[in-house]
């Protein structure tokens, strides 16, 4: 695979991990997903992250594979695995990703392990719920004790939820040739991209790759670029473009089509976000 894609889709995910304070590497926040917003964009990195589930009921996409997700469940997303999460109604979680190096300097490189996609469990339950305590807190020691909580939850599945990830499976290479054909989509979304044009990037035939895709990711192809192109369009025009201007900055041509694509996507319409700014 090629070095410079790897590292790209890595400093991406990295530019908004590393925002915390160095003593604490970690991105963690509450999400709230509604069956109008349609799926959050498929994404992955190298740092582990961890859902705890604490309102209604979804599905975690993971690697083309789908899990039901409830109240008190943990899902686990590995290291480079292709992640989104849906629902038809409303559900709430938080989400707690890590920063590998903090991993290796404390207890394993996660990237070498291969976890659980859905824990169901009162101990890992107990153990988030201190992270979240934690991270409440304002005491004097809140850093130590945010650490230590992380560290608490992560040993816990290390030791009963995880296994070493087989030989030569690390970086297979059908699953570079996903994220090479993501990384194409990410840095073309401004051109009238063909499915054609995203295989031959990828080095195999249409109907292999349109295959190989949807095995990994649980999407077709048309539908992940339309996400994708969304999400940015979304992004501008919460920066200020106009609905002209976000739709022909990711490829869309005609504002009909535009606008029934995103309200797909997004579940609002592009005037309706662009308020919002």
């Amino acid at each position: 695979m090629n070095s410079n894609i790897l590292l790209s889709l890595d400093k991406t995910t990295f530019e908004a991990h590393f925002l915390g304070q160095k003593n604490l590497p970690f991105i963690f926040h509450k999400d709230r997903i509604a069956s109008k917003s349609k799926e959050c964009v498929p994404n992955l990195h190298l740092n582990l992250e961890l859902l705890y589930f604490v309102e209604g009921c979804g599905n975690v996409i993971c690697d083309g594979k789908t899990f039901a997700v409830q109240q008190g469940d943990v899902a686990v997303i590995n290291s480079y695995a292709i992640h989104s999460v849906t629902t038809t109604d409303v559900v709430r979680y938080f989400c707690l990703i890590v920063d590998n190096d903090f991993c290796i300097a404390n207890i394993a490189d996660m990237s070498e392990l291969q976890f659980a996609s859905l824990i169901q469990n009162d101990t890992a339950r107990a153990l988030f719920e201190l992270v979240i305590e934690e991270f409440d807190s304002r005491d004097t020691f809140r850093d130590a004790g945010i650490q230590c909580a992380v560290q608490q939850l992560l040993l816990f599945l290390c030791r009963n939820y995880s296994e070493p990830k087989p030989v030569g499976k690390k970086h297979d290479s059908a699953r570079e040739s996903v994220w090479i054909a993501v990384e194409f989509m990410k840095q073309n979304l401004s051109q009238k991209l063909t499915v054609e044009q995203i295989a031959r990037s990828t080095g195999f035939s249409k109907y292999y790759f349109l295959r190989l895709f949807k095995a990994h990711t649980g999407y077709t192809v048309t539908r992940y670029l339309n996400l994708l192109r969304c999400d940015r369009a979304k992004q501008s025009l919460l920066s200020g473009c106009t609905v002209k201007e976000a739709a022909a900055q990711c490829g869309f041509e005609n504002l009909s089509y535009f606008t029934k694509v995103f309200k797909n996507c997004i579940g609002l319409l592009p005037g309706t976000v662009q308020k919002q700014n």
